[in-house]
């Protein structure tokens, strides 16, 4: 859908007399993920890049830290300038690591940057896979990368005790063997590349075991898993083989994309529907091989692609980064029993990502910063409470979520549009557990004036509970709701995935089967079919779909735009699944598909049962 950038939007947000375009459901229940049901915010306020100290406090009052210490931050030189040890051919000289002008030299700013933000400071730090001393024999990788895997391993040992004597035992908790392996193909094969994150992970785990080691960080690329017949994933497979069993997290980087043509504009990239697709993939094979979810991180992600190295700042392009960001974590949010924690690639200040710069030359706030504004106002304090979309058969483009404060008894309804246009939402309490009409509003979109706005705290009326959404907007309602939430039940989420994935289909049905250990009482469950298709005209949404024997006739689609800038669709339907067709063990499903070629690449069964059940968690 192509339409003017420069377009006018409602300033205002103005009651609607009838009925909704949207309809969202809120429920008194607080809903767990991962066995956690508060916001916390350490999880995903983070940026990329180490932080000047003219900075650090500017970027707390507006709810972000330095989350990510880059490559470019240590100044690979530092790195490839170790001498070799005399003692020991073929190795770096501890010597040159153990060394205070070394230390400061390497760990200095990450220092301040635990002074200022604190020492608890949730961050990951990555290295470069190309920086190596000359006197490293690199002979099989076309001078890119050491033969001698062992070897390099033990640089990267040195370099974070190094870390640790400068900051008195400090070190980021998180770390990233290497950064974009992909980039490195023409080098390095893909079985050196995993036989070397699991060499570097033995060696910091056994000296820092408390160290969470992950990777294989792969490029926004990850987003096309299902191109040339899953091939690149394939690759992470191969990964995943190794990783599941020698490292923490598993680490990639999603990065969404837009296409100007005159005035006019679209969204591509890592669409929710990719994303989402991208982490059923992902747990589903994770599922297969132990049993168990693996933990997630993206550690960049928002606007990429040319629009993200602009040498210029405009009204526009930092809209785009704030809108991009937005959008992808109203997606993390709502899948935050696997996303671990996700960290924006926004910077305090760069000339060769301007767009993505949080300041200006003067140190004033760009546009950009209005993303992690609109989040500041969430904490801990704050806990998710159940929320549904309805099932219309149609795609859906207004994102939800909701929160609950038990102590002030505030609710926060979330919203995020995904359309250029605006919308009117129905904001429907369950059963009418609270009532509202006067509430407050605050809204980040793109105004007729062509500049991003934040507004904040606009008193509204809601009449008959409507709520006029601006177009490409996120906006959250702040309601006094005056309930009682202690005694209020909790349910816990739980995803179970097929005994198959990337399921070939050509023309036929597809049966598989879904296994819950223990079911419990279910409240609510949904069933999630990701499927993917080569040719851009094929319809590849099931023509029937069955749970038990059971037709599910209710359903909606996940957001997908671009796709004519894609080489296939892939697309993700949730149908609402009756409770109490489930059983215990197995389940069988069965898609019903119309002349259709092309892949199931996953089958996700989620429940909702109350605290104490089990299950694994997804």
């Amino acid at each position: 859908m192509l339409t003017t950038v420069f377009k006018c939007l409602l300033l205002a947000l103005v009651p609607w007399p009838g009925a909704g375009d949207y309809t969202v459901t809120i429920h008194p229940e607080y809903l767990a993920q991962g066995g956690r049901t508060h916001f916390e915010a350490d999880r995903w306020n983070g940026h990329n890049g180490l932080d000047g100290s003219a900075y650090i406090s500017k970027n707390k009052a507006i709810g972000t830290e330095s989350g990510r210490w880059l490559n470019s931050d240590l100044n690979g030189d530092r790195f490839r300038n170790a001498p070799e040890d005399p003692h020991r051919k073929g190795y770096a000289d501890p010597k040159y690591f153990n060394n205070p002008k070394f230390e400061e030299a390497a760990a200095g700013t990450f220092l301040n940057n635990l002074k200022g933000y604190g020492f608890d400071l949730d961050m990951v730090m990555e290295l470069k896979g190309s920086y190596w001393p000359h006197w490293m024999n690199t002979s099989l990788h076309r001078g890119n990368f050491p033969n001698n895997l062992d070897a390099g391993a033990e640089m990267v040992l040195l370099l974070l005790e190094a870390v640790s004597r400068h900051t008195g035992g400090h070190i980021p908790p998180y770390f990233e063997v290497i950064n974009e392996p992909g980039t490195l193909w023409q080098s390095v094969d893909w079985d050196t590349m995993v036989n070397y994150h699991r060499i570097v992970a033995g060696k910091l785990k056994k000296k820092f075991p408390k160290l969470k080691v992950g990777g294989p960080t792969n490029t926004g690329y990850i987003a096309n898993s299902d191109y040339h017949d899953f091939s690149l994933w394939k690759r992470l497979q191969q990964f995943m083989d190794m990783s599941l069993d020698h490292m923490d997290f598993f680490s990639f980087h999603a990065y969404n994309r837009f296409h100007k043509e005159g005035n006019s504009y679209e969204w591509s990239g890592i669409n929710e529907a990719r994303l989402v697709a991208v982490i059923d993939l992902i747990e589903s094979y994770a599922w297969h091989k132990k049993g168990r979810s693996v933990p997630l991180m993206v550690s960049e992600f928002g606007l990429g692609g040319d629009n993200v190295k602009t040498h210029t700042q405009s009204n526009f392009n930092e809209w785009a980064f704030a809108f991009a960001h937005n959008a992808q974590m109203f997606t993390y949010q709502n899948f935050r029993g696997d996303m671990d924690r996700a960290i924006a690639f926004l910077l305090s200040k760069s000339q060769n990502f301007a767009g993505a710069s949080l300041f200006r030359q003067d140190h004033s706030y760009t546009h950009t910063a209005k993303a992690f504004q609109f989040w500041h106002h969430f904490n801990y304090n704050q806990q998710f409470l159940r929320v549904d979309s309805v099932f219309d058969g149609k795609e859906r483009q207004v994102s939800p979520l909701a929160l609950a404060d038990p102590h002030s008894q505030t609710v926060y309804v979330l919203l995020h549009n995904y359309q250029q246009s605006a919308t009117h939402v129905k904001i429907n309490f369950d059963k009418q557990w609270t009532h509202a009409t006067l509430a407050k509003s605050t809204c980040f979109y793109f105004n007729s004036h062509q500049t991003p706005v934040l507004v904040n705290d606009q008193t509204i009326t809601l009449t008959n509970n409507m709520f006029t959404l601006p177009a490409e907007a996120s906006c959250y309602v702040t309601i006094k709701s005056g309930h009682n939430f202690a005694s209020i039940p909790t349910l816990q989420e739980h995803t179970y995935y097929s005994n198959e994935m990337v399921i070939p289909v050509k023309g036929h049905d597809v049966d598989t089967t879904v296994t819950i250990p223990s079911l419990g009482h279910v409240h609510y469950a949904r069933l999630r079919v990701a499927v993917s298709a080569v040719h851009r005209t094929a319809h590849t949404k099931p023509k029937n779909v069955h749970v038990n024997g059971h037709t599910l006739t209710s359903s909606y689609t996940l957001y997908a735009p671009g796709k004519q800038y894609a080489d296939t669709l892939w697309d993700v339907y949730v149908y609402n699944v009756p409770g109490n067709i489930l059983k215990q063990h197995s389940n069988a499903v069965r898609l019903e598909f119309n002349q259709f070629v092309g892949h199931v690449s996953s089958v996700a069964l989620v429940t909702a049962i109350t605290s104490g059940g089990t299950g694994i968690v997804g």
